[in-house]
């Protein structure tokens, strides 16, 4: 092809680079990293690992976990779990590690569930930093949840930054570790959160948990662990953990700016919405069927020139019934106002011509119009409202629903 060359590399062998003939001179192709000619378009992706286990088969798969017993534990993969036993005698660790190593950000996910809880055991689900090289523990930055103390429903987190002591928090509610809960660790660059919830619900987190302070090296190389501890004093019993599965998102962080969106509460981490409270009932307006007859639900004035008539209470009006019969039209004027209206200084919400010897109906369909302080109607040009049933010869009756 015309727009390709032939160099030779220090060895001396012949290539062929793609380059660009523009007048004669060549310029190297520049390709660009991600992009699909076919599609005509750059790819992002967002994930770059995708690690899970459930625990399928009869043994712990060597493929993806290394794992260490000690004295008096036991690792078992029986139905899908992977049971954890702690065994009894103190100090002992024993522990699963994987193979697989992730950097920040990602997000761990896992259920377990506890027979008991007891003094001088701790159970550690652990993000731990690793030497890049070896693949093994450096001691230097971890972010974790831990179970401990006798309390089903309590644990506690953590986080570790440059080898100092482990920052733990005080114990913290959970979903119970009895059954039926999940957690999440979440390392960040610039916060680690935890999390727990109900196994397969669809509510939100049940608890949240964020640090700031000594939260791991964002430029480390992490594995996940999981982890039996013994305290210094011997256990009364051995405890197990059954794990139903452990997942892990390392995934490149694409960062977008929302602005105030870290102003937001705790549920799901949501951006924007905080709902405080819904409405308890539901009030549909119900339609008008008056004509114009006095009762408590409509408004009609006593007979008086350029009459005005008021409802001190706020309400909804759906809709309302107006009958001139005059020989000359004659205009209907709404207000919001708990008061009577001054005619000419007020100004009216809805002005309606009401033609001569005819009736209408003034809607405010689908919902209602709401008045916040009360609602009040005038009459203009000399027309008497009466409260009666019978309309006179030269009065206009006004009927109104509302609530």
């Amino acid at each position: 092809m015309a727009d390709n060359i032939q160099v030779r590399d220090a060895s001396g062998t012949l290539l062929t680079m793609r380059t660009q003939d523009v007048g004669g001179i060549h310029t190297p192709y520049q390709r660009v990293m991600g992009y699909d000619a076919q599609d005509d378009m750059l790819k992002v992706k967002s994930v770059q690992k995708k690690f899970r286990d459930s625990f399928p088969g009869a043994a712990l798969d060597t493929t993806k976990w290394d794992s260490s017993i000690g004295s008096g534990g036991s690792i078992t993969v029986t139905g899908g779990t992977l049971v954890m036993a702690s065994g009894v005698n103190a100090s002992a660790e024993t522990s699963v590690t994987t193979k697989e190593t992730f950097t920040v950000p990602f997000r761990v996910s896992f259920s377990v569930a506890m027979s008991q809880r007891i003094a001088n055991q701790t159970l550690l689900i652990e993000a731990i930093s690793v030497d890049p090289v070896t693949g093994n523990p450096d001691g230097l930055h971890s972010a974790a949840i831990l179970f401990d103390g006798t309390t089903a429903t309590q644990g506690k987190y953590r986080v570790q930054n440059s080898g100092i002591t482990p920052l733990d928090s005080a114990a913290s509610t959970f979903p119970t570790t009895a059954s039926g809960g999940f957690y999440e660790i979440e390392p960040f660059a610039d916060e680690c959160w935890f999390h727990g919830g109900t196994l397969d619900s669809t509510a939100g987190r049940a608890n949240s948990y964020r640090r700031h302070q000594q939260i791991p090296d964002p430029n480390a190389v992490y594995k996940l662990r999981l982890r039996w501890l013994n305290g210094g004093t011997a256990p009364a019993s051995t405890t197990t953990a059954t794990f139903q599965y452990i997942t892990c998102q390392d995934y490149a962080e694409l960062t977008a700016e929302i602005t105030a969106g870290r102003g937001q509460t705790v549920a799901g981490q949501a951006i924007g919405v905080s709902v405080v409270s819904a409405p308890t009932t539901n009030v549909v307006p119900t339609p008008s069927t008056s004509q114009g007859a006095s009762t408590t639900n409509h408004l009609i004035s006593a007979a008086t020139t350029n009459a005005t008539s008021v409802k001190t209470a706020a309400g909804v009006i759906n809709d309302i019934t107006l009958s001139n019969n005059a020989a000359s039209p004659r205009y209907f004027k709404l207000y919001n106002k708990a008061s009577a209206p001054t005619v000419g200084t007020d100004t009216p919400v809805r002005t309606v011509m009401i033609p001569a010897n005819t009736t209408l109906e003034l809607a405010f369909a689908p919902f209602g119009f709401r008045f916040s302080t009360g609602i009040a109607y005038a009459i203009t040009a000399g027309i008497a409202v009466a409260d009666t049933t019978a309309i006179g010869a030269n009065e206009v009756a006004v009927g109104m629903s509302y609530a």
